[in-house]
């Protein structure tokens, strides 16, 4: 609801009809849900087929048909700003806007730090962010990309349905379910596993850096 919310006060600036048409969902994953909640999902839209597993953006689906259509109508009747004012960030969005952070100020860091190359640990901990590919794209749209905001570019949005999508090279896309969803602790780990490494490889080339000039010192000095 909270993320329903969030896009109808969106919608009450611009793309009201398309935002609308996004929250709809017609099916959901429900394969990392534990069975009370999978059940609960069932129960609610009456899907009580039990579907073989497959693939979805590289990963087992155990998906149940669902319609949220009436969670947006019900959204609608409340009104976007009923029960909670200004912030309308979902905690996923929360979590995506930190990484979008983390990933702008490590870039400023490399900047300011030219010549120093990343370590192939530092490159495989960025590569295991769960959000690269989404937080690519939201950086190519804004100097400072956030959500709720960014649901406002329909290139964001397409990240629902687009079939183009590497689930291996970009990470997890960007859908209504997914920013409703309760981040998972990984999410934080894998940040801090990459900052972590990061800052060691600061660290690194300063000390190469310093070493360097006191060789060099030596060798002028004499």
């Amino acid at each position: 609801m909270l993320l329903v919310r969030g896009a109808l006060t969106l919608s009450n600036q611009h793309h009201g009809t398309l935002l609308n048409d996004w929250l709809v969902v017609k099916k959901i994953n429900t394969n990392n849900y534990e069975d009370e909640d999978r059940s609960k999902f069932r129960m609610e839209f009456n899907d009580q087929s039990e579907k073989p597993l497959k693939q979805v953006d590289g990963r087992k689906a155990n998906i149940i048909d669902i319609d949220t259509t009436a969670w947006i109508t019900e959204a609608r009747e409340k009104g976007p700003n009923e029960g909670k004012e200004g912030n309308f960030e979902t905690p996923m969005m929360k979590v995506i806007n930190d990484h979008v952070r983390l990933m702008v100020v490590t870039s400023r860091f490399e900047q300011l730090n030219p010549g120093m190359v990343l370590s192939d640990e530092t490159k495989l901990r960025r590569n295991r962010l769960p959000f690269r590919g989404a937080v690519d794209l939201l950086r190519t749209l804004d100097d400072k990309p956030r959500f709720p905001t960014a649901l406002e570019y329909s290139v964001v949005r397409n990240l629902k349905d687009t079939k183009e999508w590497n689930f291996v090279e970009k990470g997890l896309r960007l859908d209504p379910i997914i920013l409703s969803e309760k981040p998972w602790p990984n999410l934080m780990k894998s940040a801090d596993s990459f900052l972590l490494s990061f800052c060691t490889d600061v660290v690194i080339y300063w000390l190469q850096v310093l070493v360097s000039v006191v060789l060099l010192n030596i060798i002028f000095s004499d």
